[in-house]
């Protein structure tokens, strides 16, 4: 299992990967904190989500090796990059399917965007 912070080609591929500098760079901290103010998130959230990612993409490849033994193995790559975007999945939806000039999705403090009350 390989965990990097910008998965292994592309032009980020050598850079090191920290939990909240990716929280800062690809999203998460553009909706998290009060509306004039960002904030991250209280845990390593990112860190976190990757290490569950990988706990179950490798527990999926042990399960594939004793069920085929005959094959060459699996390749577990994630990136925390990777794993954050995966948590946005709803914003983005949210996001993309909002009507033309609908203000991008914001830090709301403690309400929600669709939800009330929350």
């Amino acid at each position: 299992c390989s965990i990097s912070g910008y998965g292994p080609d592309g032009p980020w591929s050598k850079l090191p990967g920290y939990d909240v500098v990716i929280a800062g760079t690809h999203g998460l901290m553009s909706i998290t904190g009060s509306p004039d103010a960002p904030a991250k998130v209280g845990v390593a959230m990112t860190d976190i989500v990757t290490g569950t990612l990988a706990h179950g993409a490798i527990l999926a490849a042990l399960y594939d090796r004793a069920a085929h033994p005959e094959k060459a193995g699996q390749r577990v790559d994630l990136s925390l990059m990777e794993s954050q975007l995966a948590c946005l999945s709803t914003t983005a939806a949210g996001a993309l399917n909002s009507t033309p000039g609908t203000p991008p999705p914001g830090r709301r403090g403690t309400a929600h965007e669709s939800i009330a009350p929350y």
